[in-house]
């Protein structure tokens, strides 16, 4: 009898640990799946910053044309065009180029840009513009005005579809961009950059648009993941729309995760304190049970009548 009683006793010990156990190894899973899951949050919410970095830039590019001023100067008959195109070419900072909607030259200064048969195939945003899209184009160098961009509006004119693309220095994408940048370094640590479609550096949060101030790392790391981690920085990215362009964020690990930190080494103390304040259980448990037994157990030196067992006094 006293073997089935032990017998019981001792599987009631083992599913005493076993439950121990799973309550540990869950309090665990569960602590450990909610910082992974607000790590997670983090990141999203670091990437989404990004992406509206991205829209707002060039958001603001485009915003910035009036398509019925366009279409009042560049929409009359083809001498008025490029009249009209000729005083565009009186300054150095730009450049300017019609096209009718199948993608001719009606005008450019340059002159020389309307004998580039190569001009539309080369040029992704005409291409775009001509779809029907407003679109801007990567950083292009000319002899004279040097490194620029350029917008290319489509719209309607009497004869149909035109576009008209023109250009500006780079250094007025940093205009642009640096206040959106402003906003996007609201994290500490964080540096931000606009690149074109071939990698060079149109605006950065140093306002340097000069193509080469990046960290050569992160141009690595971009090269194979559009987000990830580098040293002890984690990076994002988002295409801009309307272009080639894309906004790269850059930020400590530390930093970013900085509000999940805390809580995190609070959760896993608690948890620490949960497991030991279990397991003191569990040992006083197995403490009392074996007292228990000890109790029932008949000294081999008392007689049969004797009420006294080993370290107990029996009722």
């Amino acid at each position: 009898m006293r073997e089935a009683v032990g017998g019981i006793r001792r599987r009631w010990g083992l599913a005493a640990a076993l439950l121990v156990a799973a309550l540990v190894a869950a309090a665990g899973w569960y602590i450990a799946a909610t910082q992974a899951n607000s790590r997670e949050a983090a990141r999203a919410n670091f990437e989404r910053r990004a992406a509206l970095t991205a829209r707002l830039i060039t958001g603001a590019f485009v915003a910035s044309v009036s398509v019925e001023e366009v279409r009042e100067r560049y929409g009359g008959p083809p001498a008025q065009v490029r009249r009209a195109v000729a005083q565009d070419g009186d300054t150095t900072s730009k450049r300017t180029i019609v096209l009718s909607a199948g993608g001719r030259v009606l005008a450019a200064a340059p002159r020389r840009l309307g004998g580039d048969r190569d001009l539309v195939s080369s040029s992704a945003h005409l291409r775009a513009a001509l779809a029907g899209q407003v679109a801007l184009s990567d950083a292009f160098h000319e002899p004279i005005r040097g490194w620029q961009i350029e917008i290319a509006v489509p719209f309607q004119a009497g004869s149909g579809r035109r576009v008209v693309a023109s250009s500006g220095p780079v250094s007025i994408v940093d205009g642009f961009a640096a206040g959106f940048f402003e906003t996007a370094s609201a994290l500490p640590g964080t540096r931000g950059y606009l690149l074109d479609g071939n990698g060079r550096v149109l605006s950065s949060t140093d306002h340097a648009g000069d193509g080469t101030s990046m960290d050569l790392r992160l141009a690595e790391a971009l090269q194979q993941s559009s987000s990830g981690s580098y040293g002890d920085r984690t990076y994002v990215s988002a295409k801009a729309p309307s272009s080639q362009w894309r906004v790269a964020l850059s930020v400590p690990t530390d930093a970013l995760y900085a509000t999940i930190e805390g809580p995190r080494v609070v959760a896993w103390a608690l948890f620490g304190g949960f497991t030991i304040a279990l397991a003191a259980l569990l040992r006083i448990g197995v403490a009392a049970a074996r007292g228990a037994a000890a109790c029932r157990r008949p000294r081999a030196s008392a007689p049969p009548s004797s009420s006294r067992t080993s370290g107990c006094t029996m009722p």
